[in-house]
C-alpha cells in the first residue's frame, strides 16, 4: 500500500523469490468493520502514506495475477487500530471542541493586551502528550482486544495477513 506500483513490486518479487519462496503480506484490510464504520476517518487510511488500499479479494487476485499461490489468508484482531479509532473519536467530540471555545475566548481577550498568539492557541485540537496518547492507547487496545479478536474471526478484521507461494 506504500509502494507507487503495488503490481510491478510484486512481480519483481516473483522474479527474484526462488521456487518454492514465501512471501507474506500485511495490509490494513479496506474491506474491515472499522473501515465501514469511521469511513473517511478510519485511522488507516493515513493519505498520503498509504496509497492504495486493498480488500482480501483484490489482494489475493494481485498476487495471483503476479505469479504467486495463495497459501493462507487470515486476519488480524487489530486492536490497536480499534483503540486509536475510538480514541481519536472521542477527543474529537469531548475535548476538541472544549478547547477550540476555551481558545477562542483566550484569544479575545489575549488579543485585547496584545496583537501576538502562542502556536498553542493556534492548535486545532486538545492538546495531548505522547505519553498520555501511549497509555491511552495500550489500556484501550486492552479493553477492546476481544472485540478485536471477535471480529477478525467473523471476517471483518482491520488486518490482511496473506502468505503465497512462487509455485516450483
Amino acid at each position: 500500500e506504500h509502494l507507487p506500483s503495488p503490481m510491478a513490486t510484486l512481480r519483481q518479487i516473483n522474479r527474484i523469490l526462488k521456487p518454492g519462496g514465501i512471501l507474506g503480506v500485511a495490509v490494513p484490510n479496506f474491506g474491515s468493520l472499522e473501515r465501514k464504520v469511521w469511513g473517511k476517518r478510519w485511522i488507516q487510511i493515513a493519505a498520503p502514506i498509504h496509497l492504495y488500499h486493498f480488500e482480501m479479494v483484490t489482494l489475493v487476485r494481485h498476487l495471483e495475477n503476479a505469479g504467486f499461490q495463495v497459501v493462507e489468508v487470515l486476519q488480524a484482531p487489530g486492536e490497536i487500530s480499534l483503540a486509536a479509532n475510538i480514541l481519536r473519536t472521542l477527543r474529537n467530540a469531548l475535548l476538541d471542541p472544549y478547547y477550540r471555545r476555551r481558545s477562542v475566548v483566550t484569544q479575545e481577550s489575549h488579543s485585547q493586551t496584545d496583537s501576538t498568539t502562542t502556536p498553542e492557541r493556534n492548535t486545532p485540537g486538545f492538546p495531548v502528550s505522547d505519553v498520555t496518547k501511549a497509555r491511552s492507547l495500550q489500556i484501550t487496545s486492552r479493553l477492546v482486544y476481544p472485540w478485536s479478536w471477535l471480529n477478525a474471526r467473523l471476517g471483518y478484521g482491520p488486518e490482511l495477513l496473506v502468505y503465497a507461494n512462487k509455485p516450483s
